[in-house]
């Protein structure tokens, strides 16, 4: 079930956050002044692990509080939370590195 709740949070979880900080970046390039801050790959990379962070940590207290209120089981074991924020991030980050790969081939 590991397994299973790896993809879950890898494309449920850091895909759909990935997709989502990659919409926001750009807008802010068109909507802020500072565009050319926002064209810096590091940049880019901060701000899709900070989003990425956000969300899987706040998905992580749900469960938590979720098990806590005996709502239901969302802990296997003691790395559970781990293997979920690092998928979050590992799929966040393949949507990342193909979006610019996508970038760099339309140039």
């Amino acid at each position: 079930i590991r397994y299973i709740n790896f993809l879950q949070h890898g494309i449920g979880g850091g895909v759909a956050v990935g997709l989502v900080s990659i919409y926001l970046l750009a807008n802010f390039k068109e909507k802020f002044a500072s565009r050319h801050f926002w064209d810096n790959g590091l940049i880019q990379a901060i701000f899709v692990y900070a989003c990425v962070s956000a969300f899987g940590v706040g998905n992580e207290l749900l469960e938590f509080l979720l098990d806590w209120t005996n709502i239901g089981i969302f802990s296997a074991d003691r790395y559970d939370v781990w293997f979920d924020l690092f998928a979050n991030t590992l799929g966040a980050f393949v949507v990342f590195i193909f979006w610019k790969m996508a970038t760099l081939v339309r140039k």
